[in-house]
């Protein structure tokens, strides 16, 4: 009885889910791919503050193997567009540093344009206002041009890469301050701190690597707030690079 009573409840749980999913997802039958519903997830934001959105992932199995699908709905779209193109981009400490991956492409389907990254899998990137679109597999052609016809994109480009730098730079010490008010306010104090001290370590690896600041006796300080849990010099420092990020000209040494 108790066996029961759980599955139907899964089983409402599942409608329930693929009625609201049904909004951004295709979850039909789309040429020869088929739906794994076993496979239809809810994905919410895994970070502390981050902006809110509605977001699901599907798999579909055809001809060549599976293709997974997350479609994702934004409150705010203001830096979207940047963040999705990061995931094309180096981020990894070292010289290339924001730079566009070896492997990134412009990819043309029949529907449109992706952004897309080429190694065993293709994965590719779109997005459409407020909407992310990002499906990854071997022979994901027909699945793509159902969902690039249904969100046809209002970007798919790349930024040269000291364009993207700098506004990842902006990025960096807007979410950071946005957490910290967080925080301020009686945020979850380790998630946040940690997520701050990781921001503005990035901004200053950015600094560093496009403005030649040296990097290290800041990250060192930065480290000790983290550790000491120290929002007021937290804040002296975030204060500090929002000063004089204000006050540059936001100009990138060439790359080398």
């Amino acid at each position: 009885m108790q066996l029961s009573t759980l599955f139907i409840s899964a089983l409402f749980l599942s409608l329930a889910t693929q009625g609201q999913a049904a909004e951004l997802l295709i979850v039909g039958p789309i040429g020869d791919f088929e739906p794994r519903i076993e496979t239809l997830r809810e994905k919410v934001p895994d970070r502390e503050g981050l902006e809110g959105y509605l977001g699901y992932s599907l798999s579909y199995a055809g001809p060549g193997g599976i293709v997974d699908v997350e479609v994702r709905e934004y409150e705010d779209e203001r830096w979207l567009a940047h963040e999705v193109e990061g995931q094309l981009r180096h981020t990894a400490i070292g010289d290339k540093l924001g730079m566009l991956s070896e492997t990134a492409t412009i990819r043309k389907f029949d529907s449109g344009e992706a952004m897309c990254l080429e190694s065993l899998n293709i994965n590719c990137w779109w997005v459409r206002n407020k909407v992310s679109v990002r499906i990854s597999g071997k022979a994901l052609e027909t699945v793509i041009n159902a969902y690039l016809a249904q969100f046809p994109p209002t970007y798919a480009a790349f930024s040269p890469d000291s364009t993207w730098a700098a506004g990842e730079m902006e990025r960096l010490l807007e979410s950071a301050d946005h957490r910290l008010d967080l925080l301020t306010q009686g945020g979850a104090e380790g998630d946040l701190m940690a997520w701050i001290h990781q921001e503005l370590n990035a901004f200053l690896l950015y600094r560093e690597r496009y403005y030649g600041f040296e990097a290290t006796p800041e990250r060192g300080q930065l480290g000790e707030a983290l550790r000491a849990k120290d929002e007021v010099l937290l804040r002296e420092k975030l204060e500090s690079y929002k000063d004089w990020w204000s006050s540059s000209d936001k100009r990138i040494n060439a790359l080398k």
